[in-house]
């Protein structure tokens, strides 16, 4: 059996079409069809012990993608974890999707570090990603863009002229959890990452359906603008998100025992 928390997210999904599904374990507050449920709900750092316990010995895999953003102030995200990798049977593979974030003073970023490192206590995998996409790039900058898609144009930050962002592309990722989940030989980290690095008018050109057009700020213009629609919550952007963003350093994305893989 496959435990995997985060199964409606976009990676969840993909990986939910190439297996099994009467193989799979859903952890999390979503039912899905012919798979096992265990419910679990990180803002509340609440799961069922119990059930969990019941399928323990039947887990060979732990995929680990689930993570609310609502919930890291209470840093709930690494709290959960560490109470249900112990409950897991010493034998079970364990595949944690992080992010480049991780190496970051963000509050995303030090969850995601927080829970690798308990991983790492269990002979977990880690695979760290860049900006994931398929057809489309998600999350803080998604909704950037679709915000310049609505107005035409876009104020952005002087740093997002710099070449700093690393895609990850979902069938890439995907790829390498099914290698390990058939293999089962995998005792490695990963940062999986397209060769090429990019600057924000790259990501716009790249997945904006429509012309866009952008002025560059000064950057503490920009974060004070952000901070105003966060705290008035305008608009559905998190600043913690742009804390992350603006401490990537695409130099600086190797660390020790992770094996980088390009596209």
């Amino acid at each position: 059996m496959i435990l995997i928390s985060g199964l409606s997210s976009q990676i969840g999904i993909q990986i939910f079409k190439n297996i099994n599904k009467s193989k799979i374990i859903n952890l999390g507050r979503n039912r899905f069809k012919n798979t096992q449920y265990i419910f679990m709900d990180i803002d509340n750092c609440k799961f069922n012990k119990k059930k969990l316990i019941k399928f323990s010995n039947q887990i060979k895999i732990f995929i680990n993608i689930g993570y609310s953003r609502n919930a890291k102030n209470k840093k709930f995200n690494y709290k959960i974890i560490k109470k249900i990798l112990p409950i897991l049977n010493k034998k079970t593979v364990m595949i944690n999707i992080s992010t480049l974030s991780a190496l970051t003073s963000s509050l995303y970023g030090i969850e995601k570090l927080k829970i690798e490192k308990e991983f790492e206590k269990y002979d977990g995998i880690n695979i760290r990603c860049g900006l994931i996409y398929n057809k489309i790039l998600d999350g803080f900058f998604k909704k950037i863009i679709d915000i310049g898609e609505i107005f035409r144009i876009l104020l952005l930050p002087n740093f997002f002229k710099k070449e700093i962002f690393y895609l990850t592309k979902l069938d890439n990722l995907i790829k390498t959890i099914l290698r390990i989940i058939r293999k089962k030989k995998y005792k490695k980290n990963y940062i999986i990452l397209n060769k090429k690095k990019y600057n924000f008018p790259n990501l716009i050109n790249k997945f904006s359906t429509k012309k866009i057009y952008y002025i560059f700020i000064a950057n503490f213009l920009f974060e004070f603008i952000l901070k105003i629609f966060s705290n008035l919550k305008v608009l559905d952007i998190d600043e913690d998100s742009f804390v992350s963003i603006k401490q990537i350093n695409s130099d600086k994305i190797i660390s020790p025992n992770f094996k980088l893989i390009l596209d």
